[in-house]
């Protein structure tokens, strides 16, 4: 390009100036200057910086996370924590009782009201602790139960959550668990449901995805650490802060028939298709069954309970799917040693918050039955 007549004109290959005041013609265009060269160089340096500080934060936060793999799920961490320090605290020969399970255990099992019940029908002193987790299923119920064995806790009793419409085959072969979210799981998680054929190669592959990446991976739980008011709704409150010493979640809002029958259509909405076309799935079987007899290779007698619904939740089941679970409990009954509770019905409709999980008014009445019928009995035995 050059000058002339006041405009840009094509010279070739090397553009010269061809006219204007203080040009020479053929003079070379003169190139960056020093100062512009210098902030070019100051901008890829930023960046470089700015990349490699980057990679150093995510191979420091994998390594930690490795390290302490709690951090991938504290929902279960503090719980961990807190059943082994109310374990490690009490005298030997005291009947231990652990419960493990989804929300719905969370809710309805009060500890306190199990450890009066035992002391007063054995004259034994108890200690029961509520290890149950939300989005639990039957496959994240024994990974944590390996957990706790992995940890050197051991239990007397260890009562496990049977949901129905957690054992229902979605027609893709997986088991659909909050709990099982691969951003929840360590590596050795992995590699356990992997060797028991829980989870298949594609899981794998997301996890070792998430991994790569783990400040977007674990963004919820590192926020819930420091900043849990900043959790965008819906979004679970990962905190190892207990509410209760005894890891008992109770619902206390107040509920009124306008909020219970909103609750139930919105659980309505989310359940009803799936326990309307119940077909059982082969993975949460086995998880069931591997999980009493992790129990039983830990000494602890497994007390199976069938979570109780209410009568608007036990309506949607059809004619198949209440087949499918007497075919759950004849399978339950074949595979476990231990007593088998049937608690769909032992609430009224009053005592639940949205139909299938149990206000805290009527958890210790829940707790009590159980123990009395169920637990007495064996702790009696043992």
């Amino acid at each position: 390009m050059g000058l002339k007549g006041g405009q840009f004109t094509s010279a070739g290959p090397r553009a010269t100036a061809t006219a204007g005041p203080g040009l020479d013609a053929g003079a070379a265009v003169p190139g960056p200057s020093r100062r512009t060269r210098r902030q070019s160089r100051r901008a890829r340096a930023t960046v470089v910086s700015a990349v490699l500080t980057l990679i150093a934060l995510t191979i420091g936060l994998t390594v930690a996370v490795h390290r302490h793999p709690d951090v991938r799920d504290p929902l279960w961490a503090g719980r961990a924590d807190g059943l082994a320090e109310r374990f490690d605290a009490e005298e030997p020969g005291s009947v231990r009782v652990v419960a493990i399970g989804s929300s719905r255990t969370a809710n309805a099992f009060h500890p306190p009201t199990a450890e009066q019940v035992v002391t007063r029908a054995t004259g034994r002193r108890c200690v029961a602790f509520n290890a149950a987790v939300i989005g639990n299923g039957p496959v994240s119920q024994y990974m944590h139960l390996r957990r706790l064995m992995d940890r050197g806790v051991r239990a007397d009793v260890i009562t496990i959550e049977v949901v129905p419409a957690l054992f229902a085959d979605r027609g893709d072969g997986a088991a659909h668990e909050l709990g099982l979210l691969p951003e929840r799981l360590s590596q050795a998680d992995v590699e356990l449901l992997s060797e028991r054929r829980y989870v298949d190669d594609n899981f794998r592959v997301d996890w070792a995805m998430g991994a790569a990446n783990p400040w977007n991976t674990l963004r919820f739980q590192l926020l819930g650490q420091v900043r849990p008011k900043w959790l965008p709704p819906g979004a679970v409150r990962h905190t190892r802060k207990l509410r209760d010493p005894s890891g008992w979640l109770p619902w206390e809002e107040e509920i009124t028939p306008e909020k219970y029958r909103t609750r139930v259509e919105w659980v309505r909405t989310e359940y009803s298709n799936i326990v309307r076309n119940i077909r059982l799935a082969e993975i949460p079987l086995r998880a069931f069954a591997d999980t009493v007899a992790e129990c039983r290779a830990a000494g602890a007698v497994p007390v199976t309970v069938i979570a109780p619904e209410s009568s608007d939740f036990r309506s949607w089941y059809s004619s198949a799917s209440l087949a499918a679970i007497d075919e759950l409990l004849a399978f339950i009954r074949a595979n476990t040693d231990g007593p088998v509770v049937d608690a769909r019905e032992w609430l009224p409709d009053s005592g639940f918050t949205d139909g299938h999980h149990v206000h805290a008014r009527a958890a210790a009445g829940f707790t009590e039955r159980l123990v009395r019928e169920a637990i007495v009995p064996v702790v009696g035995s043992k």
